[in-house]
């Protein structure tokens, strides 16, 4: 079974509403991976994938983020919360394995159409980051549905329900990003070879 991918080979195949998690390294990383007892650390859906950018970017992804470094494509701040980003750029900074999940199957048109305005939507709404509802998911505590902030697998989740990959009893609010890596609709993560991205990037940029 192939566990990894060239970065060239996802462009190819990559497509919205895909998953990409990510591992960090960092302290707060590793204390998500002792609570939930998994390597995942953060979730995000692909929202588009664009070609012929002059600037190297392609993939474009939506996620729920704690990280202020960079500024949303959408609304350009830097807040947490929803947030649109390039993946390319998330692989320069993540000093973690960054692996990528097929949806099955793949989103049609009107579905692809209804998943980027929701996302695009939620961006521009500038939803903001919960807290507490992560911390309480990730230590096994119920956490009552509630959308008005929402951390990162509870946004891939949603995302999912609304294109009608995940069923709609599942709470989402009460997810972590092992149990969305678990889902049934998405193939087995393949990481994606950091090294290889940030040189055919550098190529491109020339």
């Amino acid at each position: 079974m192939q566990t990894s991918i060239p970065y060239s080979e996802l462009l190819l195949q990559i497509r919205p509403g895909d998953i990409i998690v990510f591992s960090g390294q960092d302290f707060s990383s590793h204390i998500v991976k002792i609570a939930t007892k998994s390597d995942y650390v953060h979730v995000a859906i692909v929202l588009s994938v664009e070609d012929n950018r002059d600037d190297g970017n392609c993939i474009l992804l939506a996620e729920s983020h704690i990280d202020t470094s960079l500024a949303s494509i959408g609304t350009r701040e830097c807040r947490k919360g929803a947030q649109i980003q390039w993946l390319e750029q998330r692989l320069q900074t993540c000093k973690g394995p960054v692996r990528w999940s097929k949806l099955n199957p793949e989103l049609n048109s009107a579905e692809t159409v209804k998943l980027q305005g929701w996302l695009w939507e939620i961006e521009q709404s500038q939803v903001g980051y919960d807290y507490l509802q992560a911390i309480g998911s990730g230590i096994g505590f119920f956490n009552a549905a509630d959308f008005s902030a929402l951390f990162c697998s509870e946004l891939v989740t949603l995302a999912l329900q609304i294109v009608g990959r995940v069923f709609p009893h599942i709470n989402a609010s009460a997810t972590t990003p092992a149990q969305v890596m678990a889902l049934p609709c998405l193939s087995a993560p393949m990481e994606i070879q950091h090294q290889l991205a940030d040189r055919e990037l550098s190529d491109r940029r020339k």
